[in-house]
């Protein structure tokens, strides 16, 4: 990247910072508080929450030592 395209982008890049600052804080106006108190207010409980994605390894810790040798633990 040669001087002319790093000026250019650093120039977008802080359009694009002012634009959103300015959409950001026209938010605010208009709804009466910042955005981030307007997400933590409005999240749902985390202890509720489903994640369908996580689950329990218990032997996590035998295929987490790689680099030791384990000989209960093999490729079949």
């Amino acid at each position: 990247m040669n001087r002319n395209q790093a000026r250019r982008l650093a120039a977008f890049n802080a359009k694009k910072a002012a634009e959103k600052h300015f959409a950001n804080r026209i938010g605010e106006i208009l709804s009466g508080c910042p955005s981030r108190v307007d997400r933590a207010t409005s999240l749902g409980s985390l202890r509720d929450s489903n994640t369908g994605g996580s689950a329990c390894l218990p032997d996590v810790a035998l295929y987490a030592a790689g680099h030791r040798s384990s000989k209960s633990v093999t490729a079949r």
